[in-house]
């Protein structure tokens, strides 16, 4: 051994200390540790990153390279980028999500005035043919599922057996449907 020992340690500067026997790596351990268990360790933790990281010749670990094919960017080198650009595009899903379920809700709602403005044109009924009244008023009402509408409707008889009729229905809300023949 080319170095200096003493009470405080050993000097080994400008030499390389060869043969160290593998210490323990724990949490309390002073013990000294090889090459091997450091490279060990390194590549250890190359492989849970991932991405094609490595130990490079030095000791050190390669950057890892996270590639998403549904997530904007391209690529990213550390683990806090990368679970950055994932949590930003399922927060563009949970949006897009709540878009949806709000039209799902409108939808919901179209329908059953649409049920209701259906329901209240086919109240429109006319009388049979009355020479001296050919033209008639008509009036319905109709609801589904809490949604309600009301029903004007006119028809007249052209000749006894010729009738022409048109009506339109609107809900509470405003929306409207109509119908001629």
């Amino acid at each position: 051994f080319a170095g200096k020992v003493s009470a405080q340690g050993f000097d080994a500067t400008h030499h390389k200390i060869e043969h160290v026997q593998a210490g323990p790596l724990t949490a309390g351990s002073s013990d000294a540790v090889n090459g091997a268990q450091l490279w060990k360790t390194a590549s250890s933790l190359a492989t849970h990153l991932g991405g094609g990281s490595s130990v490079n010749s030095d000791g050190t670990v390669s950057a890892p390279t996270y590639k998403f094919k549904y997530v904007d960017g391209g690529s990213y080198n550390t683990v806090g980028d990368a679970l950055s650009a994932v949590d930003k595009q399922f927060g563009k899903v949970y949006n897009n999500f709540g878009n949806v379920y709000n039209q799902m809700g409108e939808l919901r709602r179209d329908l059953k005035n649409v049920g209701a403005l259906g329901s209240a044109l086919s109240a429109l009924k006319p009388m049979q043919y009355d020479p001296l009244e050919p033209s008639q008023l008509m009036a319905g009402f109709g609801t589904y599922k809490g949604e309600y509408a009301l029903a004007l409707g006119w028809a007249h008889y052209v000749k006894e057996d010729f009738m022409v009729h048109a009506g339109v229905s609107v809900t509470h809300h405003g929306e409207s449907m109509a119908n001629a023949g």
